[in-house]
């Protein structure tokens, strides 16, 4: 609400990068999924694809922003720390913060190995940071939390965070979709050690858990 004088965005300009790519806007893939034509459905994970497209029409149009924050909810959440890198490689000097909402990234054992490569993420990951390069490393093999750790240590003047909710319903079914436990709190507990593993490897990530 750019009417209410307690919105500290209210002159900000603001861009919004939609999604409907079901790959958290790190794809740039086309994947045929199910078996026979009755089952069969083609998906274009160019999440990837669409973002670079926004950040490249906002690097044209917006030369040396004082603060920036970026931000986005459940699978934005993971666009938010994912893109920010080349955010912060077009404009070292602005003051960023990045606040990941409802997207914590707890995942099975198996699902890195499994899912994970169909969608092509290495395209967006930020070949620039040594520890994230994909030629580099073996990116599927890594913790979730992996990634916010490495952007955080990259870049230790700029700010990271996380919120989530203590047992977020849509957090847990995503968890179980994917073969998680049937317990809620089994995700909360590992969502629990997750910020905390990136808190404590880190001096510049902040998280905040309420209950519900």
């Amino acid at each position: 609400d750019v009417s209410n004088d307690k919105n500290p965005f209210r002159d900000d300009h603001h861009v919004m990068i939609p999604y409907c790519t079901g790959d958290v806007h790190w794809g740039n893939s086309t994947m045929t999924y199910g078996d026979g034509t009755s089952s069969e459905v083609t998906i274009n994970h160019k999440g990837g694809v669409n973002a670079r497209a926004v950040l490249e029409w906002v690097f044209e149009n917006y030369t040396e922003p004082e603060n920036i924050f970026i931000t986005g909810c459940s699978a934005g959440s993971y666009g938010s720390i994912m893109w920010a890198p080349e955010v912060l490689e077009q404009y070292p000097s602005s003051n960023l913060l990045q606040f990941g909402d409802s997207g914590s990234g707890i995942v099975t054992d198996t699902w890195f190995q499994d899912t994970f490569p169909s969608w092509n993420p290495e395209y967006s990951f930020p070949a620039h940071i040594p520890t994230l390069d994909p030629a580099q490393n073996a990116l599927s093999e890594q913790t979730p939390e992996y990634i916010y750790t490495e952007i955080a240590k990259y870049y230790p003047h700029q700010r990271f965070s996380q919120f989530n909710a203590y047992a977020d319903q849509t957090q847990v079914f995503y968890y179980q979709m994917i073969g998680g436990g049937e317990s809620a709190q089994e995700w909360t507990d590992k969502m629990l050690a997750s910020v905390d593993t990136i808190y404590t490897s880190t001096d510049n990530f902040t998280h905040y858990v309420p209950g519900g």
